[in-house]
């Protein structure tokens, strides 16, 4: 698969910050600027491939302009070109992490979710973040909820976002892998832009339609 050309600092996408607490995992959808040039991306080219991590795979976003960003540990992850300037940016990523006292049930998951990032909270005091919509949802054959996050960000040190309020809307699901009983497999896709600009990711939009797919071709799998 052939890469392209290596970005700059004002194209490059960022990347999606995970934060993880012992007591479980929950999606930070912030991304965080990248300050200099790195490594050329790969674009997507074979909608029909698919990425493997611990305990899952999935496919890649459909749609135009979406790049896999350079792998990490137990990590996919894919950014979409939405521009030159630093936001609004679009990233997608699936991964996988084992946690202490796991919940056996979906709907164990949802108040686990919720505790975790009341936990984060609490440690990422420079983000205002919500959790909404969290609920229920088994159309992946597995037990799962789906979320939406949302964190406002002020006061970023990038001089290019220096003085801008910054929204980052993050649109996942968690899953209880059945193979592991400690691990957690996490898909989602996010936006950050500043805020009152319209979405990209709203419902109705191409690149939420795009996200929803991403999520859709998860698959839980029995790799260790």
């Amino acid at each position: 698969m052939a890469t392209e050309p290596p970005m700059t600092a004002s194209t490059r996408p960022s990347i999606l910050r995970v934060v993880a607490v012992r007591a479980g995992i929950a999606v930070l959808g912030t991304m965080i600027a990248a300050g200099c040039a790195g490594p050329a991306l790969t674009r997507v080219h074979d909608p029909a491939q698919r990425f493997q991590g611990p305990g899952f795979s999935i496919g890649a976003p459909p749609g135009e302009a979406w790049y896999i960003l350079p792998p990490a540990p137990g990590r996919v992850h894919f950014a979409k070109m939405v521009g030159t300037a630093p936001v609004p940016t679009v990233l997608a990523a699936a991964w996988a992490a084992d946690v202490d006292a796991r919940p056996a049930r979906a709907e164990e998951l949802v108040g686990f979710k919720q505790r975790s990032v009341e936990r984060i909270q609490r440690v990422e005091t420079a983000y205002a973040i919500s959790l909404t919509e969290v609920e229920v949802d088994r159309t992946l054959g597995a037990e799962c909820i789906r979320w939406v996050q949302q964190e406002e960000e002020r006061n970023n040190p990038s001089p290019a976002l220096r003085g801008l309020v910054l929204l980052t809307t993050t649109r996942g699901v968690d899953c209880l892998d059945p193979a592991n009983p400690r691990r957690i497999v996490t898909a989602g896709y996010s936006e950050r832009r500043v805020k009152a600009t319209p979405s990209l990711v709203a419902s109705g939009q191409p690149v939420a339609a795009e996200g929803e797919a991403f999520l859709r071709s998860l698959r839980l799998t029995t790799a260790p």
